[in-house]
């Protein structure tokens, strides 16, 4: 969407971002060729009439030439995304440097196909440009958004320029809001699941737990130089820190029988309910991993802190892969390169064909405790209108077939079927019953 200051959107279309300079626009070339058309008409025709108007369309560049700035135009913006619940607003100021007239800047913001905006307006209030745009999330996402495209145009619109910013991208992440709300969801086991009893791990950080003999590895910063100092070798300080269990997060994102289509939105999905569900579980203070299964495994090693949480969201915002099939058993045992056996596993998959369900049966033999949330791809596929008889038996025989499907699962783990997508209660719900704390899926 692109927007000139003033209140209201633009309709005109000046070039795209430049490296460096000013570039002419579409309308600029147009008064070239109308320029040329009426020369070449002055000189078939052998009158001077035509030329005398040609000099107008000449005259029109020219002037934007000796207007244009001198250097690359510079602003500085401040930008964010906002909102609530699947509102999404975009709001931002642009303040340009001296000699910049606000009135002659042109915003233009690329948002990502999966969501859906209106209008962006902008205006001109204090010498800065104001912009705000407001988009509507059909479901949980979790995407990343360039910042603001921002050009200079002349007021003949027949030159451009880019202005440089210095911004970030930021990022869109609506999930479903029971991961907020919940409170402490307490779960079983720290060692093979997590637990509601806290274990102590002694390593390089957290509360002072002892002192040991240095080892080369050691970095400075835990040498202990008091105690070095009295027994005349170097000793080294350990720590402990209280945590709740491991958690391993489990994308599959291998291609299904609904199309390239229906496999980017459920991917979307995962990716909202893969960072909603970290959230929730670096919040009680466990280890979380993550691991996204397509062609090969592409792992987060388990870790904590807010760091961990940056590390999960880019591996999440990283491009998609085309979809190739992989068998199951690669994905069990590249978990085993990565992650420790007995570690609770949260699948994340649409199951849509039986094959898909057989990884839940390897992960068991590899002895990883599974429990699968499982999207939904049947309200994402369009089908005939109800009335019809022949879709109305379609969508039923759909709908029996993944239950047949989910029921096949349930033999070897818990799912929980996702297709309201603002919700994750029954899923949160399942985590929080006791049934989960003292039944082994392992």
């Amino acid at each position: 969407m692109t927007g000139r200051p003033g209140g209201a959107t633009s309709s005109r279309s000046p070039v795209r971002r430049s490296a460096t300079g000013v570039r002419w626009t579409v309308r600029a070339y147009g008064c070239f060729v109308a320029a040329g058309a009426l020369l070449a008409g002055a000189v078939v025709l052998r009158t001077p009439v035509p030329a005398f108007a040609a000099v107008a369309f000449l005259t029109a560049p020219i002037a934007a030439l000796a207007i244009r700035p001198d250097r690359p135009p510079r602003a500085t913006i401040t930008w964010n995304a906002g909102g609530v619940g699947p509102v999404v607003a975009f709001t931002g100021r642009i303040d340009p440097a001296d000699g910049v007239d606000p009135r002659d800047l042109f915003v233009d913001l690329a948002l990502p196909a999966s969501l859906p905006a209106g209008p962006l307006v902008a205006d001109v209030v204090g010498g800065a440009v104001v912009f705000e745009q407001t988009a509507t999330a059909p479901q949980p996402i979790l995407a990343r958004v360039e910042p603001p495209v921002v050009q200079w145009v002349d007021p003949l619109g027949l030159s451009a320029a880019p202005v440089e910013l210095d911004t970030e991208a930021t990022h869109v992440e609506r999930y479903p809001p029971e991961v907020v709300r919940t409170g402490r969801v307490r779960l079983h086991r720290t060692i093979g699941r997590p637990g509601e009893t806290p274990s102590r791990v002694v390593g390089p950080a957290g509360e002072f737990w002892g002192v040991r003999e240095a080892v080369p590895s050691d970095p400075p910063r835990t040498i202990n130089w008091r105690v070095t100092a009295r027994f005349g070798r170097p000793f080294s300080n350990e720590f402990a820190l209280e945590r709740t269990g491991d958690v391993v997060i489990l994308i599959d994102t291998r291609p299904t029988s609904f199309g390239p289509e229906v496999d980017a939105a459920l991917f979307g999905l995962a990716q909202a309910a893969a960072l909603g569900l970290a959230d929730l579980f670096l919040r009680e203070r466990a280890r979380v991993g993550l691991a996204i299964f397509q062609e090969f495994l592409r792992a987060v090693p388990l870790s904590t802190d807010r760091r961990q949480r940056y590390r999960i969201r880019s591996a999440l915002l990283e491009p998609r892969p085309v979809g190739v099939w992989a068998p199951n058993e690669r994905c069990a045992v590249s978990m085993r390169r990565y992650f420790p056996g007995g570690v609770t596993t949260v699948l994340v998959s649409p199951l849509a064909s039986d094959d898909a369900s057989g990884l839940v049966v390897h992960l068991r033999r590899r002895g990883y405790p599974v429990v699968v949330l499982s999207p939904s791809p049947l309200p994402l596929v369009a089908r005939p209108d109800a009335r019809d008889a022949a879709g109305a038996v379609a969508r039923r025989y759909e709908r029996l077939l993944r239950r047949a499907r989910l029921g096949d699962v349930w033999r070897d783990a818990p799912v929980i079927d996702w297709e309201s997508y603002w919700s994750l209660a029954a899923f949160v719900n399942y985590l929080r019953r006791p049934e989960f704390a003292s039944r082994r899926y392992g």
